[in-house]
């Protein structure tokens, strides 16, 4: 459908590149907006979505500087696929489990020392736990805590590791 409306001329002609500008920026916005949903899996979803979305974006509007009259559809229709795989994929690459993270906090803040607070993504098929141990104050005022955490994928434990997580101003916790 979109493809069709670039290639109409009088619909070209009543919307500008303007108006096309503002009304993708609106989309971008909301897209944005949405990510702040309280659910991990939610969000996570909608994080992907803007990802994918974005790169559709971008892909379309550099195709679209290529070709002319029908060659210039194509390439935009081409653009914003390629654009969006590529967005895709760049979001799996980096993105870290919501529930993950959720569980983190969850046990840093809520947790006592050496309770287990487990977490599953069935959409990855991931599953894991996060331990917090001692607390402890450190030297410049900072509340810090020990964790031990592990991570499960497809029924296999892939990963075991510890670290110490401190609280930031904004209440959350940074992980080294």
């Amino acid at each position: 459908m979109c493809v069709s409306l670039l290639s109409d001329p009088g619909w070209a002609g009543a919307h500008t590149r303007e108006t096309i500008m503002k009304r993708i920026l609106a989309l971008c916005i909301a897209l944005a907006l949405a990510a702040c949903a309280s659910d991990p899996g939610t969000r996570t979803t909608q994080k992907q979505t803007g990802s994918v979305v974005a790169g559709a974006v971008v892909g379309g509007l550099v195709g679209n500087m290529f070709g002319s009259g029908t060659g210039k559809v194509l390439m935009t229709a081409a653009g914003a696929v390629a654009g969006g795989f590529i967005g895709n994929h760049m979001f799996k690459k980096h993105a870290k489990s919501e529930y993950e993270k959720d569980a983190a906090q969850r046990a840093l803040n809520n947790a006592a020392s050496g309770q287990k607070v487990t977490w599953t993504d069935a959409r990855t098929n991931e599953s894991g736990y996060f331990v917090a141990l001692n607390t402890k104050q450190m030297s410049d005022g900072r509340i810090c805590r020990d964790f031990r955490r592990g991570l499960t994928v497809g029924g296999q434990q892939v990963d075991e590791t510890s670290g110490t997580a401190c609280k930031k101003s904004n209440g959350q916790w940074d992980a080294s």
